[in-house]
């Protein structure tokens, strides 16, 4: 099933609403998270996994550790199996690359 980006925005943000304290070793916390949330984006990565059954991934990118930079962290959805995880950005030599899930948005900004 293809997810539309409303769909998608939609669990997004009732997934940010829900948020309550976490710890992040980047800076990112509940009072600064809207300075690194980004418009949502659909966008492949490669995938590193030997379990992977394909080379690419498609995400919803929601978070970007350091905006307008090739350099940090993108927190990522996937809608299929309702889970986020951790993404690097690609630059002029290397497409972005997934990391893996790590389950909620909690979970995912924590293991950052």
């Amino acid at each position: 099933m293809r997810y539309k980006q409303a769909q998608v925005q939609r669990r997004v943000d009732v997934d940010l609403a829900a948020l309550a304290e976490f710890k992040n070793l980047h800076g990112i916390e509940l009072a600064n998270l809207d300075d690194f949330i980004v418009p949502l984006r659909h966008e492949s990565f490669e995938q590193s996994s030997p379990r992977a059954t394909s080379a690419l991934i498609g995400l919803w990118v929601v978070l970007d550790e350091m905006p307008n930079t090739n350099e940090g962290y993108l927190v990522v959805y996937c809608p299929r199996r309702a889970s986020y995880g951790l993404a690097t950005k690609g630059n002029s030599r290397h497409r972005p690359s997934f990391i893996g899930f790590y389950g909620s948005l909690r979970e995912t900004l924590e293991g950052m």
